[in-house]
C-alpha cells in the first residue's frame, strides 16, 4: 500500500496489468522518470496525439515537449519543488511544431523500480481560444477592434495606481466633427469603414503601452500612460487632430472630417476612474464649443460651468413638466401697407426665481440636450391654436431647428397641430436655418418637400450668416428669405451690409420668393429697406416680442415718409 504522506513511493504498477489499461486509455498518457525527468512510457494516443513515433517519445525529457521560450519557468518550478504532483495547466509543442494548451494532471507511482510520475493529459486549445474570444469581444469594440468602455475603465484603473508612484497620466477623450455628414451623404456602411480607418490612424499616434478605445459612435479616449507634464499629451492631441485632418478615401469618395478634444490629467485634475472621465468630457464640451477642430484641457472654471450648466438642465426639464414657458410674437409688418402680416413665435421661460429667461440663455441647452424636440413641438401647437383667432391673412412664423429635422415624424407632427387648431396650412410659415440644412441636407430636402405639400410656407432664416449657398436656393423649395439683422442694423453705416440686403432683396424677387428684413430699429433702415424691394419688416421699430395680447392686428404702423405705391 501508498503512503499518502509520502509521494516518493507513490503507486506500484504492475507491468502487465498497467500495460492494458494504460495502452487503450483514449487520453495521451505517460510516465516520466522523476529524478532524471526522461519518459519512462507513453500511450497510444500520445503517440497518435503528439506525432512523436514511440522510440522517439522514449529518448526525450519533459523539456522537449514544451515550447523553447516556456523551458526557463518549468526549470525555475522544478527548482522550487513545485513541479511534480500539482495540477496544472502548460503548453505543450507537438512533433509539427504546433503549440497547444494542455491541462496535466499527475500521480507519483512506481514504475518497474524507479520513483516516475504518471501523466494524463487533456487537451483545452479550443476551450481557451472559445474563452480567449469570449474575453475579446466582452472587452473590445466588434468594428473596429479597439478597447471598449469597459476595458477602458481598467486600463484608467490601472494607469492611476502606477500614478500613486510617482508620474502622470493623460485620458484624452475624442470626438469627430462632421462625421454625420459622412453618415447623412454616403451611408453607414462607409461611416463604418471611416472609423475603422480613424482607428488605425489613431493607433498610429501613440506608444506601447498607451490604451485606444471606442466608446461608441463617432466617440473615441486614449490612456496616455508615463507622461511628464502637459505638454506631452498636447504633442499627442496635435498629432491626433493632424492625423483625422488629412483626407480619406474610401471606396472611391474623398471625406475630410476633423475632431474636437478634451484633456485631463491625474492626479492634477482628478485621481480617481469616474471623476478624470468626467472632468475630460468637460473639457471636449468646451473643445467642441470653442469651434471643434482644437483640444482643450480641463480647468476648475469648467468644472464651474459644468455645474451651472447641469442644474439649468435639470431646471429647465422641471420648467417643461410644470408649464414655465410661455409664447410671446412679435410682430411682422407688410412693407407696403405697414399692417401687420404676420408673427414670429418666439420661446420665453418664466422662471419662478429668476425671472423671465430668454432663449439665448435655454435654446443652445435645449439643443444639446434634445429637449428641443419636446420645446419645438410645444411652441408649434401653441402658436398655431394662438394663430387660429387671428384675423385672416395673418400667418404665424415657427422656428424648426436641425433636431426636429433629424425626426422622421416632424410632417406628421405639423399636420396634426394645424388639425387641433384648424389653423389653414397655408397660415402657418415655418423658419429654417442654414445650420440645419448643413447638418442633414438630405433628411431637410425630404421633410421640407413633405411640409409644402401640406400647405405651408417655409423661409430660410439667418440668410448669409451661415453656410450659404446659392445652391440651397433652389435645392430646397423655399418661400422667404430672411435678413438677418446683424445686415440690416448695420447697412446705414457700412457699405458691404449694405450691398448684402440689396443684392439679397434682387435675388429673391429674380427667384419669385418674399423677403423678409430682420432687426428693424430705425425709420431710416425701414425707408431704404422698402425702397429696395423688402416685401416685409421685423424690429423693435415696430414692437418688442410679447405675449399675443399685447399685439393689435389692426394697427397701422406709421408713416415712414415714402408715400404706398399704390
Amino acid at each position: 500500500m501508498r503512503d499518502p504522506n509520502n509521494h516518493a513511493e507513490g503507486f506500484f504498477l504492475a507491468h502487465d496489468a498497467f500495460e492494458g489499461l494504460f495502452n487503450s486509455a483514449p487520453l495521451p498518457m505517460w510516465v516520466y522518470d522523476r529524478e532524471h525527468l526522461g519518459f519512462l512510457a507513453v500511450n497510444d494516443a500520445a503517440v497518435l496525439f503528439y506525432g512523436h513515433s514511440r522510440e522517439q517519445f522514449l529518448s526525450k525529457t519533459i523539456f522537449d515537449i514544451r515550447p523553447a521560450e516556456d523551458c526557463t519557468e518549468l526549470r525555475e518550478i522544478i527548482d522550487l519543488g513545485g513541479y511534480e504532483f500539482e495540477d496544472r495547466s502548460w503548453r505543450h509543442r507537438k512533433a509539427n511544431g504546433t503549440t497547444i494548451d494542455a491541462n496535466v494532471y499527475t500521480q507519483a507511482v512506481t514504475y518497474e523500480g524507479r520513483a516516475g510520475a504518471l501523466v494524463t493529459m487533456i487537451d483545452v486549445t479550443k476551450r481557451r481560444q472559445a474563452e480567449a474570444r469570449i474575453s475579446h469581444m466582452a472587452h473590445h469594440d466588434a468594428m473596429t477592434g479597439l478597447a471598449n468602455r469597459f476595458l477602458l475603465q481598467l486600463s484608467i484603473n490601472d494607469a492611476l495606481v502606477r500614478v500613486r508612484y510617482g508620474g502622470r497620466i493623460a485620458l484624452l477623450c475624442i470626438d469627430l466633427d462632421r462625421f454625420k455628414e459622412v453618415n447623412d451623404s454616403l451611408g453607414h456602411a462607409l461611416g463604418d469603414e471611416l472609423l475603422r480607418i480613424v482607428s488605425k490612424r489613431l493607433r498610429g499616434c501613440v506608444r506601447e503601452g498607451d490604451t485606444v478605445a471606442r466608446l461608441g459612435g463617432d466617440e473615441f479616449a486614449i490612456v496616455q500612460c508615463g507622461i511628464a507634464g502637459p505638454d506631452d499629451a498636447g504633442a499627442l492631441a496635435d498629432r491626433i487632430l493632424e492625423a483625422i485632418s488629412e483626407p480619406f478615401d474610401i471606396k472611391g469618395h474623398t471625406v475630410k472630417i476633423a475632431a474636437s478634444i478634451g484633456i485631463a490629467l491625474a492626479p492634477d485634475h482628478a485621481a480617481d476612474a469616474e471623476t478624470i472621465s468626467k472632468v475630460a468630457d468637460v473639457a471636449l464640451y468646451q473643445a467642441k464649443s470653442a469651434g471643434r477642430d482644437g483640444y482643450c484641457f480641463f480647468d476648475q472654471e469648467m468644472s464651474e460651468n459644468a455645474r451651472a450648466r447641469r442644474e439649468l438642465e435639470r431646471e429647465l426639464r422641471h420648467a417643461i413638466q410644470h408649464g414655465e414657458l410661455e409664447v410671446h410674437y412679435q410682430p411682422i409688418v407688410n412693407a407696403r401697407t405697414r399692417r401687420i402680416c404676420g408673427a414670429e413665435a418666439l420661446a420665453r421661460w418664466r422662471h419662478p426665481a429668476k425671472g423671465m429667461i430668454f432663449p439665448d440663455r435655454f435654446i443652445p441647452l435645449a439643443e444639446e440636450t434634445g429637449l428641443i424636440t419636446q420645446i419645438g413641438e410645444w411652441v408649434l401647437r401653441t402658436a398655431c391654436i394662438d394663430a387660429a383667432t387671428w384675423p385672416d391673412g395673418v400667418k404665424v412664423s415657427v422656428n424648426l431647428s436641425a433636431r426636429q429635422f433629424s425626426n422622421d415624424n416632424l410632417a406628421s407632427v405639423v399636420m396634426c397641430a394645424l388639425a387641433e387648431s384648424g389653423l389653414p396650412p397655408e397660415r402657418l410659415e415655418l423658419e429654417v436655418t442654414e445650420t440645419a440644412l448643413i447638418e442633414s441636407a438630405a433628411e431637410c430636402l425630404r421633410t421640407l418637400s413633405q411640409l409644402k405639400n401640406l400647405g405651408v410656407t417655409v423661409a430660410l432664416d439667418d440668410f448669409g450668416t451661415g453656410y450659404s449657398s446659392f445652391s440651397q436656393l433652389t435645392m430646397f423649395p423655399f418661400d422667404k428669405i430672411k435678413i438677418d439683422k446683424s445686415f440690416t442694423q448695420n447697412m446705414i453705416e457700412r457699405a458691404d451690409c449694405a450691398a448684402i440686403v440689396h443684392a439679397t432683396l434682387v435675388l429673391a424677387q429674380g427667384l419669385g420668393m418674399e423677403t423678409t428684413a430682420e432687426g428693424v430699429e430705425t425709420i431710416e433702415q425701414s425707408q431704404l429697406l422698402r425702397l429696395a424691394g423688402a416685401t416685409s419688416l421685423q424690429g423693435y421699430l415696430f414692437k418688442r416680442p410679447c405675449p399675443v395680447s399685447e399685439i393689435d392686428f389692426e394697427e397701422v404702423h406709421g408713416s415712414d415718409g415714402i408715400e404706398d405705391a399704390a
